[in-house]
């Protein structure tokens, strides 16, 4: 699985990343004599081990909520638990090599543009059969993604937020290439 972790950590704000989707390469098991949580590799070898706490965290890196949404949920079911924890477990997950860097999200190759009479565009994905309706300025915007290292809002000047719920779409419809390096 694969990442966008460039800055330092005292730079970022994790809170607003979408949590990857490890499912693709990684099974989590919970320990049958402890409270343990083992993540292991679908290919190969490979496990790790985790707090019950880290575990229940990693069940929701499925490619859909953000840090800060994962964090609340976490907050939610156990009341003594690092308000971070979710940002430092992603950071974890890097140093352990199971997350590695990226050059961010990136339209599929598959995915095909239409474009709309009424001036909008289509973006296609035939092989999932889903598709998105957005404007000449999104279509931009999601054409750029992936070709800057450091794609930011401020970069396609719009805010946080919007670039966010964007690449939700875009991520709900199956149009982005999925960050596995493993």
């Amino acid at each position: 699985m694969l990442m966008n972790i460039e800055k330092s950590n005292a730079e970022l704000d994790f809170s607003n990343w979408i949590c990857p989707d490890i499912r693709p390469a990684w099974t989590l098991a919970k320990l049958r004599s402890s409270e343990e949580i083992i993540l292991q590799a679908i290919e190969g070898e490979r496990e790790f081990r985790f707090s019950e706490v880290e575990g229940y965290a990693l069940r929701y890196f499925t490619g859909v909520l953000t840090i800060s949404e994962v964090q609340n949920r976490l907050s939610a079911e156990f009341s003594r638990c690092d308000r971070d924890l979710v940002a430092k477990l992603v950071e974890k997950l890097v140093a352990m090599g199971i997350l590695a860097r990226s050059k961010g999200p990136r339209l599929k190759a598959i995915a095909q543009w239409l474009q709309h009479p009424d001036g909008s565009w289509i973006l296609r994905n035939p092989e999932e059969m889903t598709f998105l309706q957005v404007s000449p300025e999104d279509k931009t915007i999601i054409e750029q993604l992936g070709v800057s290292q450091d794609a930011s809002a401020a970069e396609f000047c719009i805010s946080a937020e919007k670039l966010h719920a964007l690449l939700e779409l875009l991520a709900a419809t199956a149009m982005l290439e999925p960050d596995i390096d493993r």
